[in-house]
């Protein structure tokens, strides 16, 4: 016959299961929302990569600079446009600012080729030759020297420190991006920077064509128009022929290459 310890044993026994089997239930519970917890801070720190380009109610930046013959080109002016940039104090902010509102500069079109576009700065590819025409005529393509040097050099389109294949015109543009533009090589440390050319047409107020602008091809001076407006262009309307005085100036007719260009 069972002592009574022993009837206390076996009267026990049942409370004991059933209270390992809710720890065991506890357990599996914090450990289900411990994995849960861990997935929502996964998948919001890691969000998946977005391949599309910018549609409508996107609002984007990324980062931009140019780099002809080891100098810095100093970033665009403010200009307007759905893919467009801004000025921080005197100089551009050196962003592309992205926020289309039409197809026309949505997806695939909110590529690198609208942004220079509006800025009346072309990048194109012809023939698998790149090639990048400012807005005063200086152009750099691929095969082309810098000045003072014997080198040839391609004109380089990098995204993320990748270079862009194919045409870097079409390149789609991503919030984050950081592009590089680059004819020649890499600016130095400290190098000075050169004035973009559509900022030093405005600066000039009217001066003729790349005076004081970007270097131009080799054996011509910085800034020189390589297209056909550097000779043989029809003059002004009202604009004395060449060689003679206009009146009230006390000289002869012609832009200083030099006023307005704010200085050394």
């Amino acid at each position: 016959m069972p002592t009574r310890q022993q009837r206390r044993v076996k009267a026990r026994a049942p409370l004991k299961k059933k209270h390992r089997g809710q720890l065991a239930f506890i357990a599996i519970l914090v450990g289900l929302l411990a994995l849960g917890t861990s997935g929502i801070v996964y998948s919001f720190f890691n969000k998946p990569e977005i391949t599309r380009g910018a549609q409508p109610g996107d609002h984007w930046h990324a980062k931009y600079r140019i780099e002809i013959c080891g100098a810095p080109v100093t970033p665009f002016r403010q200009s307007e446009g759905e893919i467009h940039t801004h000025d921080r104090g005197a100089q551009g902010d050196g962003q592309i600012h992205i926020h289309p509102k039409t197809p026309a500069f949505s997806l695939d079109n909110a590529n690198l080729e609208a942004f220079l576009g509006v800025s009346e700065t072309f990048l194109t590819r012809e023939k698998g030759r790149n090639s990048l025409l400012f807005s005063d005529g200086t152009d750099y393509k691929d095969g082309e020297k810098c000045q003072g040097s014997d080198a040839k050099h391609k004109l380089v389109v990098q995204a993320n420190g990748k270079p862009v294949k194919g045409h870097p015109g079409k390149f789609v543009l991503h919030h984050g991006d950081d592009i590089v533009i680059r004819f020649g090589p890499k600016p130095s440390k400290g190098a000075s920077p050169m004035p973009n050319p559509q900022t030093a047409m405005q600066q000039r107020q009217g001066g003729p064509p790349g005076a004081g602008g970007l270097p131009g091809p080799e054996g011509a001076p910085p800034g020189a128009p390589t297209g056909p407006s550097a000779e043989g262009a029809p003059p002004e309307p009202g604009a004395p022929p060449a060689g003679e005085l206009d009146p009230g100036s006390g000289g002869e007719t012609g832009t200083n290459p030099d006023a307005g260009a704010g200085g050394p």
